[in-house]
């Protein structure tokens, strides 16, 4: 069976499947589309980049849990490192001392916690961070 981005790079991706209506205008500030790709702008941090890559696919899944090699693909397809992703991921599960995590980790999938959701809206510029 494919993954959610395996259908989504034969159909190209648009970011219109990603955002609800309300979303789309304020993802369009920080991400661009680039044929295969949704290339996201450098100044969103690696951490944001990961907890939207989750949102996303969630959205697109229409799933709260979804896998996370699915997670790791559009993050790299976002224009992010391959070698940032474990180290990241690492930081949002709350195992660094000092970190809260903003996710939740079930063997090979994960969905957004409440704190991560609200990180979204921070992101998105909805609420201040």
């Amino acid at each position: 069976m494919k993954g959610v981005i395996g259908v989504i790079k034969e159909n190209k991706m648009k970011i219109d499947e990603y955002f609800s209506k309300e979303e789309l205008e304020k993802a369009n500030n920080i991400m661009v589309n680039f044929y295969d790709k949704l290339l996201l702008d450098k100044k969103i941090d690696n951490v944001s980049a990961l907890i939207l890559s989750i949102y996303m696919i969630c959205n697109k899944s229409e799933s709260s849990l979804i896998p996370i090699k699915d997670v790791k693909e559009l993050f790299i397809n976002m224009g992010r490192k391959k070698t940032d992703f474990s180290k990241t991921l690492y930081d949002l599960s709350g195992k660094r001392k000092g970190k809260d995590a903003l996710i939740i980790i079930n063997k090979d999938s994960m969905s957004l916690n409440f704190e991560g959701l609200n990180r979204i809206k921070m992101i998105l510029g909805d609420k201040n961070g």
